[in-house]
C-alpha cells in the first residue's frame, strides 16, 4: 500500500526537486506502477527492517498499524494519545476522528480549504492525483495482476523481517479477542 501511494505521489504530485532528493526515477521514464514498485520495494523493505532491528532496544514504543487506525480509529487514537501522555476526552477523540475521516479529508482537499498547493489535487478529474486517494487497507492488490502480486508477495515475504509477520499475527489475535 505504501509503495502504491508513493507511485501516485511521484506520478502526479511530487516536485522534480523532491524526486531528485529522494533518488526516485525521472518521470520521463514513464514507469508502470509494477515497474516502479519492483524497483523501489527493496529500499522500503530495508528501511522497515532497520526499524525492526531497533524496536527491541527501545524502552517505550507504541506501534500503531494503519489497519488498526482504519478499523478502530477512536481506539488507536486513544492509545496513541495516552502513550504520549496527552489523553483526550471521548468527545475530543470522536471529533478528531470525524475531522480526519477519509470522507472529510477528501472533501476538504476538493474544496481547497487548506489553501496549500501540496494539499490540493493536481487534477480534480483524476482521483489518483489526490493526496487523499482511497484509504483502503490492502488496496494495492487492485493495481496488479495475479503474477505481479505473486512477485511482490515473494519479495516482501523473503525480504521483510519476520518481526512484522509476528506483529501481524499478534494483532490478529487481539482482534479476535478471548476465546
Amino acid at each position: 500500500d505504501v509503495m502504491v501511494s508513493q507511485f501516485f505521489q511521484w506520478k502526479h504530485r511530487m516536485s522534480q526537486r523532491k524526486i531528485e532528493l529522494n533518488h526516485l526515477p525521472d518521470r520521463a521514464e514513464e514507469l508502470s506502477i509494477f515497474e516502479f514498485v519492483v524497483a523501489l520495494l527493496p529500499k522500503t523493505i530495508e528501511f522497515m527492517n532497520t526499524w525492526a532491528k531497533e524496536i527491541p532496544r527501545m524502552k517505550n514504543i507504541l506501534v500503531v498499524r494503519y489497519e488498526d487506525m482504519r478499523l478502530h480509529a477512536e481506539q488507536a487514537l486513544t492509545r496513541s494519545l495516552e502513550f504520549m501522555g496527552t489523553p483526550g476526552s471521548d468527545e475530543q477523540i470522536k471529533e478528531a476522528v470525524a475531522f480526519a475521516s477519509y470522507d472529510n479529508m477528501r472533501k476538504l482537499e476538493e474544496t481547497g480549504v487548506f489553501g496549500n498547493k501540496k494539499l490540493t489535487p493536481s487534477d480534480k478529474g483524476n482521483p489518483d492525483s489526490y493526496k487523499v486517494r482511497r484509504a483502503k487497507v490492502g488496496g494495492y492488490r487492485d493495481y496488479f495482476n495475479d503474477h505481479e502480486l505473486a512477485v511482490l508477495d515473494e519479495v516482501m515475504r523473503s525480504g521483510l523481517s519476520p518481526h512484522y509477520r509476528e506483529m501481524e499475527e499478534r494483532a490478529q489475535l487481539l482482534l479476535k479477542g478471548p476465546g
